[in-house]
């Protein structure tokens, strides 16, 4: 290039310089195209030029964004002359999309401040623009990230909700079938059997106390019985040898008789015999109470051996089974199997009917009826809500 007013380029300077205008002019759009053609044919200076080059380097490396950035920086930007602004017909780029923006990699303006010929002001405002697209750069890129962690956050609370969503519709079915449950009536049929079934416990524990009472006194009355049989079984034989003994003696008599009346007569016969033959012996009115006294002991005499003979086969060996022997059948039939049997049975009967009371009190009535009134609490509390 030469010195002086004019700068000159060689061949090699100049077409590197109108290939790269060239690239810099094909990313500019339509509306700085038509501004650069209109001050060209108008008669374009140097700093006019420069003024729209700049315009253009900057849209085309950031967009609508450096765009504005450049046409904010009032007047005296490049020689005190303002920068032209976007044309208001011109819509700027969208500042927010569903999707991440894709990346544009700021190109380098290929303006060194140093170029030979541009006035010191524009080179070291060029270079303030070159480091404000670089800080754009980067703050674009940390947007763009920011952007991706905010994307990443939004589908992890879509999931969440998608989540949620799911267990609302879950957590509405168990409502729904807990509002069936509770339309079953279950607790009002609880109360309702909690009446009866109390009256018939109630009436059982009040049998238990008569059953174990009664229970004691079979025990205390069976006991006496089975003590009692020795005693009995000795009776038994005393009354059988005092009947045998008078058995012999009715004998005695019997044959006494036979020699003083006529013999081969049945006992009564011979006995009223000789009550006759004694009377007719007496003088006559000896008196009436003899008469009487020997018709007496002829009654007498004439019932014994019926009365022996009854005793033996009708009263003694019917008791001797039950009460005579190393083992009664009192004792092994009666007192035993109603003791330990019948009376065991009520026994154990009892003590299941309180065990039952205290069960249906302690476990049941009690447990239920403080269930049942959190239940209601629990229900006025959603009702309330």
């Amino acid at each position: 290039m030469g010195g002086g007013g004019h700068r000159r380029l060689d061949d090699q300077q100049r077409r590197a310089l109108i290939e790269h205008i060239g690239r810099r002019m094909s990313r500019m759009d339509d509306e700085r195209l038509i501004r650069l053609e209109e001050v060209t044919r108008e008669g374009l200076t140097r700093r006019g030029f420069l003024r729209t080059l700049i315009v253009g380097i900057a849209s085309a490396a950031c967009g609508a964004g450096a765009t504005a950035l450049v046409s904010g920086l009032g007047a005296g930007a490049i020689g005190g002359e303002p920068l032209p602004s976007p044309s208001p017909g011109v819509t700027p780029a969208p500042t927010s999309a569903p999707t991440r923006p894709p990346t544009v990699t700021p190109q380098p303006t290929g303006f060194p401040t140093s170029t030979p010929g541009m006035p010191p002001e524009a080179a070291a405002r060029i270079g303030e623009l070159e480091s404000r697209v670089a800080e754009l750069s980067a703050q674009r890129d940390e947007l763009l990230e920011r952007i991706d962690e905010l994307q990443a956050s939004l589908q992890d609370a879509l999931s969440q909700i998608s989540a949620l969503q799911a267990e609302n519709s879950s957590l509405r079915e168990l409502v729904a079938l807990y509002e069936q449950l509770e339309a079953t009536g279950l607790d009002d049929a609880i109360m309702a059997g909690f009446g009866p079934v109390g009256l018939a416990v109630l009436a059982a524990a009040g049998s238990r106390v008569t059953v174990e009472s009664e229970v004691v006194a079979a025990r205390d009355a069976l006991d006496g019985l089975e003590s009692d049989v020795p005693t009995i079984s000795n009776g038994l034989s005393w009354l059988e040898a005092r009947l045998n003994e008078l058995a012999d003696s009715l004998q005695t008599v019997e044959d006494t008789l036979s020699q003083a009346v006529e013999p081969a007569r049945p006992f009564a016969d011979l006995v009223g015999e000789f009550i006759r033959t004694v009377l007719n012996l007496l003088p006559f009115g000896a008196g009436e109470p003899i008469v009487a006294g020997l018709e007496a002991i002829g009654a007498l005499l004439t019932n014994l051996p019926d009365l022996i003979r009854n005793a033996g086969t009708m009263v003694i060996s019917p008791l001797e089974q039950w009460y005579s022997g190393d083992e009664p059948e009192m004792v092994t039939g009666v007192v035993k199997p109603v003791r330990d049997r019948a009376l065991g049975a009520a026994e154990r009967l009892a003590q299941d009917t309180a065990s039952l009371e205290s069960a249906y009190n302690e476990q049941l009535v009690r447990p239920v009826e403080d269930i049942l009134a959190r239940r209601r609490a629990i229900r006025e509390q959603i009702e309330a809500a």
